[in-house]
């Protein structure tokens, strides 16, 4: 999933609509390397999900690791091409998720960092992952950014999302070489 903060924590955005997949209307969409959950039977395409337009899925899977998705409105090639690049959002109550175990990249987004010391750091701006692991990326006030590795090896993985703040295990002395200044 992307990094965007969430425009309403009911939604999430899980990607956009890629490029056209055959010749009636489905796509790969872009920004996602998961299959669509499971029960995700409508979506929202648009800029935020209040202005988007609910649709119905179709079809749902996977081809060589890429998901693509076709829905009941678009049924050619060309009308994928013109959608190209519009958020796909889904019901945050389409995914399973245990609090006590498991998190979202939305539900870090924002969160405060601290670092073992109690000094806040600032906070999480976004979420990426380059196939080690997820990655944190944290702004403080002056505008100067910081990868975290989100691992247990720096951060208290027993979080609670709601509480929107991340507790490090290490001081901050320890990241002050890794923070990308103006």
């Amino acid at each position: 999933m992307t990094g965007n903060a969430a425009v309403d924590a009911r939604w999430l955005m899980i990607g956009t609509v890629g490029k056209p997949h055959g010749l009636r209307g489905a796509f790969f969409v872009s920004g996602r390397s998961e299959p669509i959950p499971e029960g995700c039977v409508k979506v929202v395409l648009g800029n935020d999900p209040a202005g988007g337009e609910t649709l119905r899925v179709a079809a749902g899977s996977l081809l060589r690791d890429r998901p693509v998705m076709a829905l009941t409105k678009f049924s050619d090639r060309t009308t994928i091409e013109a959608m190209r690049g519009v958020r796909i959002w889904i019901p945050r109550s389409v995914l399973p998720v245990n609090d006590l175990s498991e998190y979202l990249w939305a539900d870090v987004i924002g969160s405060e960092v601290i670092d073992a010391a109690g000094i806040s750091l600032g906070r999480v701006i976004d979420m990426v992952n380059y196939g080690a692991s997820d990655i944190a990326v944290v702004a403080d006030d002056h505008g100067a950014r910081l990868d975290l590795p989100f691992v247990d090896v720096y951060v208290d993985m027993s979080f609670r999302p709601a509480d929107k703040r991340i507790t490090l295990l290490v001081a901050s002395a320890v990241l002050e070489d890794f923070w990308q200044r103006p």
